[in-house]
């Protein structure tokens, strides 16, 4: 087999590699790939055939990466990524910025309440460059990313990911929110134990990549779970029950009363995430840059 023969293959190779490690399963990554289970279960064993080593471990139905296997994802990662990324990344650099557009996905607090300032500073300096911003849930957000559908991706989760970086930026802390005429809404601040008597609205943990269910944990009677700091707020409004909120998703025209939590010690951060090892796009890295001169001149 000739040289170039065996660098396409290699590269197929870690291509199927990378993306089983990123969603735990043969199953998923062919999906993504548009090849057969067994083809992509053959990529994985012929790289590990020529490298001589297990780079997978399984648990029930998931895989996980062996030592051996964390090692190469952080190696093949960038690589892949980059080849994939390789016409963009020339587009942007002969055509210039103005030939390019920044791609962020965002929740609804982030959309409302702090992405504009970002983007009026941004379109200052660069007004020449088309933004596209797409309001999607969480999983949405992360998906985009991970398949190049968008720069940047605003979340509040600090999660460890393989192949994604999260770059704070603000804490938001915790408040209450409850109806207008709740029992709680003339209190000065309130204890967790006394917000576990009543009703709750949570997010639905379940589908969240930035909320564990520990936050939760000490409120039992946990009356709905929905997507969104949007939706909780309605349900609030209508009087369904109180819920543990960001501060920041809180807006003088909501119909809702917000309280200090007296013993709730764990703020939001909500920051960028970026795909790992990947370079940014070059409307993406000066938008980060002025994302940062503005968080920094905040603190």
């Amino acid at each position: 087999m000739c040289s170039i023969t065996r660098k396409g293959n290699r590269l197929k190779q870690l291509r199927a590699f990378c993306l089983v490690a990123r969603v735990g399963s043969v199953t998923g990554a062919s999906k993504i790939l548009a090849l057969s289970q067994p083809a992509v279960s053959q990529l994985v064993r012929h790289l590990e055939a020529e490298l001589g080593t297990a780079l997978f471990q399984r648990y029930g139905p998931r895989l996980t990466l062996s030592s051996a296997g964390q090692r190469l994802y952080g190696l093949a990662m960038p690589l892949v990524a980059g080849v994939d990324r390789l016409a963009d990344a020339f587009g942007e650099q002969h055509r210039g910025l103005a030939g390019s557009a920044l791609r962020i996905a965002v929740g609804p607090t982030t959309a409302e309440s702090v992405l504009p300032g970002y983007l009026h500073r941004f379109q200052e300096r660069f007004p020449a460059t088309e933004v596209d911003v797409a309001i999607v849930s969480d999983g949405e957000r992360v998906r985009r990313l991970r398949d190049f559908e968008a720069d940047i991706a605003f979340s509040a989760a600090d999660l460890p990911q393989l192949d994604l970086e999260f770059r704070p930026v603000f804490t938001s802390r915790m408040v209450l929110i409850a109806p207008r005429f709740h029992p709680l809404a003339a209190e000065t601040s309130v204890s967790i134990a006394q917000a576990a008597e009543h009703p709750v609205v949570t997010p639905r943990l379940s589908n969240s990549v930035c909320h564990s269910s520990e936050q939760y944990g000490q409120l039992p009677n946990r009356i709905v779970e929905v997507d969104g700091w949007s939706e909780i707020k309605s349900y609030v409004e209508d009087g369904v029950g109180i819920a543990i909120v960001p501060e920041v998703c809180v807006a003088e025209s909501d119909d809702v009363s917000t309280i200090p939590i007296a013993d709730y010690a764990s703020p939001l951060v909500y920051g960028m995430l970026l795909r790992r090892g990947a370079p940014p796009s070059l409307p993406a890295e000066l938008f980060i840059d002025v994302v940062d001169e503005l968080a920094s001149a905040e603190h």
